[in-house]
């Protein structure tokens, strides 16, 4: 069995030495995916369209149940592609 250790008031561990100040530079990504499918109980309906420009923050998709939940575009631009899943319809025959 494991043993737990609890901290009540906080710890500070005295380490010696600081960490080195490392800073990257990441190129721009020129394509963003939003995936409905990573948001889970909800059943998307779209509210754009392959060639429609967006603002950061306007509406992509909303739950069709209930329309007041909106997933809103992280990023400015044109949506280029949507990809759709297998229809279920199609696929129980």
């Amino acid at each position: 069995m494991s043993k737990d250790i609890r901290i009540k008031k906080g710890v500070n561990i005295n380490l010696k030495g600081s960490a080195e100040r490392v800073y990257a530079t990441i190129p721009q990504a020129e394509c963003f995916v939003v995936k409905p499918s990573d948001f889970k109980g909800l059943t998307p309906k779209l509210s754009v369209k392959a060639g429609d420009k967006v603002q950061a923050g306007s509406s992509l998709f909303h739950d069709k149940e209930n329309p007041s939940i909106k997933i809103t575009s992280p990023v400015s631009g044109e949506i280029t592609e949507i990809r759709r899943g297998e229809n279920e319809k199609s696929s129980k025959l």
